[in-house]
């Protein structure tokens, strides 16, 4: 419940930004109340002579941590809270439209990855393209030729080769908001073999 898979185990950036999942989380007795006020229920709720209406009334008195209204398990508590305040709505102790509201916090579709950009998946999964840069005064300068598809945040890598071959490329700077054709620089410690993301191929 609740966990979110990484958005370097998708085969595409496509299927990352349409991910979703059930997210499910309990309510606190504040946020009942709020609903309940909210969506115009707690008169009616007060002032109802129904024993399990008198029932939730107590159990926000008595000082309940949390409420269960959650979809999963399928037999649990949560599904049995939905009934009982799908009950309460019937004979008017609260109205359809809090009820509705208090299933819904309690159970919400996310996309964590929808906004997800190439660069970043691409640099995720390791296949990201990366261009050879150097520093100059302190300071490490990229032109892009043209604009690229999307605001994105290139990061600078000092390359760095063991003596068995392997590579990794360890991060010690990092650009923000690049979009639009033209010179950014930051500054940046000097490395040999320093390279910069280049996911839309317009770093010159």
């Amino acid at each position: 419940m609740n966990k979110i898979r990484p958005r370097k185990d998708f085969a595409t950036l496509e299927a990352a930004r349409q991910y979703e999942f059930a997210y499910e989380r309990m309510m606190s007795p504040d946020m009942v109340i709020n609903f309940l006020t909210v969506y115009n229920s707690l008169d009616i709720l007060l002032a109802s002579a129904d024993e399990k209406a008198k029932g939730l009334v107590f159990a926000l008195q008595a000082g309940v941590t949390e409420f269960n209204l959650m979809n999963s398990p399928p037999d649990g508590i949560g599904r049995v809270q939905q009934q009982l305040i799908q009950y309460l709505a019937s004979i008017g102790a609260l109205t359809p439209e809090c009820v509705a509201a208090c299933i819904g916090y309690a159970n919400t579709i996310k996309r964590p990855w929808k906004d997800l950009t190439k660069s970043d998946f691409e640099a995720d999964k390791r296949i990201i393209s990366r261009k050879l840069v150097t520093v100059e005064k302190g300071f490490c300068t990229i032109v892009l030729s043209a604009d690229a598809e999307e605001k994105h945040n290139p990061q600078v890598y000092r390359k760095v080769t063991f003596a068995d071959g392997s590579i990794e490329y360890v991060r010690v700077a990092g650009f923000s908001g690049v979009e639009l054709a033209g010179t950014y620089r930051i500054q940046c410690p000097s490395f040999p073999d320093m390279y910069v993301d280049n996911a839309y191929g317009v770093v010159s």
